[in-house]
């Protein structure tokens, strides 16, 4: 692909590639980090994108691929990753098979915590898969893991997520932020 055309239909993607920047990365400053890496590197290599359609996997895909390097790299250093902040601008979003009427009652907050309490190959997974329906296949391809690796995340994170949101439904500290 030449590069103009895929910064044309980058910018078409960028939302979502920052949001998905946010689930990763957790803070706003590191969120548009990756996600200005991220279009740097897709930019300089345009020339590798064989399929037009198939832009946003490949553009998901180098994120999380940066965003795990980014950890490696934290570790092999020993730096410690602090995370301020917030998802300030998360949606509240259906989740798959979770009890519709539980996911109503909570307070984008709650649903952030229970997210953020995810482990981080849950999270991703549930998110590609159930925030920007990514097929399964398309997911294991952008985290480069195999298929039934996805289902096995994002079954797990589906409970785990379920089981979060009714504990903080039960504790009341936990809807007014004093928890």
């Amino acid at each position: 692909m030449r590069r103009d055309d895929l910064g044309r239909a980058a910018l078409l993607l960028l939302d979502d590639l920052y949001r998905f920047a946010r689930y990763l990365e957790r803070t706003p400053a590191d969120a548009e980090d990756l996600a200005q890496e991220c279009l740097a590197r897709a930019l300089d290599r345009a020339h590798e994108l064989n399929q037009p359609a198939a832009l946003r996997v490949w553009l998901f895909r180098m994120m999380h691929r940066l965003h795990v390097d980014r950890r490696r790299s934290e570790r092999s250093r020993g730096r410690l990753a602090v995370l301020r902040g917030g998802l300030e601008d998360l949606a509240l979003f259906s989740v798959g098979d979770l009890d519709e009427d539980l996911i109503a009652r909570e307070d984008a907050r709650v649903v952030e915590r229970a997210l953020l309490r995810l482990p981080e190959h849950q999270r991703a997974a549930l998110v590609l898969v159930d925030v920007w329906e990514c097929t399964y296949e398309e997911t294991a391809d952008i985290v480069g893991v195999p298929i039934g690796t996805i289902r096995s995340r994002v079954a797990r994170a589906r409970a785990r997520l379920e089981q979060e949101l009714a504990a903080a439904n039960e504790d009341p500290h936990t809807k007014d932020g004093s928890a």
